[in-house]
């Protein structure tokens, strides 16, 4: 097996499109950190009027790529509005789990479970794009584990869940009181559902 593969990090994936989508949460009126209030309308236009390139918090529109890293700067409020918007690649900066954009566009605006099913496939397919070895599982606890350097595991289903370890390993659990571990450099995991870990 080719040891030399390219691995598209999570703020530059764009699922065969041409947007990374990213996740976030605000207040039910739209209104985030430092005041700035975030239009609820899925199409429009967003850019960060304090916006500056350096791989640090502010200047940007901040939030977590395809629901990866979720909490990372913001403990998530599950009562509140959730919004996906999708930025030029381009446009975004890796904060080292959490990214920031300078602009983006509006793409769902809704619930928690609805905005982690609306990027759940993309989520998957970065998984599987950053594995060499995979697994996944579906349905009422199902369990996945991988190892090795960029395994990959992928859970869905009340209870889930999965396990990756290695370098760049990277674990994804979905529903409710699902569980994602990823133990290695680089390892990523994510566990979008009401009591996930």
């Amino acid at each position: 097996m080719p040891t030399d593969k390219v691995i598209i990090p999570a703020h530059k994936w764009t699922n065969g499109g041409s947007e990374v989508l990213i996740l976030k949460c605000v207040e039910r009126d739209g209104s985030s950190y430092g005041g700035f209030r975030w239009p609820l309308e899925v199409g429009a236009d967003v850019e960060a009027p304090d916006w500056n390139i350096s791989a640090e918090c502010g200047g940007g529109l901040h939030g977590w790529p395809w629901g990866f890293s979720m909490g990372d700067g913001r403990e998530p409020d599950w009562s509140g509005k959730w919004i996906v918007f999708g930025s030029d690649p381009a446009d975004v900066v890796d904060l080292g789990g959490k990214v920031k954009a300078k602009r983006g566009t509006v793409r769902f605006v809704g619930d928690w479970q609805d905005a982690t099913n609306f990027i759940l496939a993309g989520q998957i397919a970065w998984v599987h794009q950053a594995a060499r070895g995979a697994a996944s599982a579906t349905g009422w606890s199902g369990a996945a584990s991988a190892t090795g350097a960029s395994g990959a595991a992928s859970a869905t289903g009340w209870s889930g869940a999965a396990s990756a370890t290695g370098a760049s390993g990277a674990a994804s659990a979905t529903g409710w009181s699902g569980a994602a571990s990823a133990t290695g450099a680089s390892g990523a995991a994510s566990a979008p559902g009401w009591g996930g870990e």
